[in-house]
């Protein structure tokens, strides 16, 4: 990606080679290789007449002062991922950077703490957003409010949701 592309040489992506055989061989529910092959057979090509809303939304909950880069990184990763929709939410104070990063996906700013990270009042906003799917965790912190507002989101959410980063460390805690 730019600028780095003009200071590669010639990059080689190798198969590391594990025979399909020895895959299958492995004891296990389930494993399974993901290779660009089998990518490609889950993903049909869009139609034309398609409209960004009919590839799902994304609700990121993600960033902290200091750690806004989590958030953006996330948004732009779901929006590469073929999501149709990203919103990413974070903290008030961490607005303008997340979305200085990507202009493709929409922000939310969240209640906040005085230090910049997420208030348990995120919470009753984030139960009012409609959407298809919730990633929360990047940058977001272990502190009360990040507790708080990842445990309502395990307990009262409907749709899928993804925890990763700090919203499985607030379990260790």
């Amino acid at each position: 990606m730019p600028p780095a592309d003009q200071c590669v040489g010639d990059l080689v992506v190798a198969d590391i080679g594990i025979p399909k055989e020895i895959i299958d061989a492995v004891d296990g529910e389930r494993l399974e290789v993901v290779t660009l092959e089998s990518v490609r057979e889950l993903i049909s090509a869009r139609p034309v007449d398609a409209h960004k809303g009919d590839f799902g939304h994304v609700l990121i909950v993600a960033g902290s002062i200091g750690m806004s880069g989590a958030a953006s990184l996330a948004g732009q990763g779901a929006l590469r991922s073929g999501a149709g929709l990203v919103t990413v939410a974070t903290p008030r104070s961490c607005l303008s950077a997340v979305a200085a990063a990507a202009p493709e996906y929409k922000t939310l700013p969240l209640p906040e703490t005085a230090d910049g990270r997420i208030d348990a009042e995120a919470l009753d906003v984030l139960m009012n957003i409609r959407c298809d799917v919730i990633a929360a965790g990047p940058g977001l912190g272990t502190g009360t409010g990040a507790r708080a507002v990842v445990h309502g989101l395990v307990e009262g959410t409907d749709v899928p949701l993804l925890l990763d980063a700090d919203a499985l460390n607030v379990f260790a805690v």
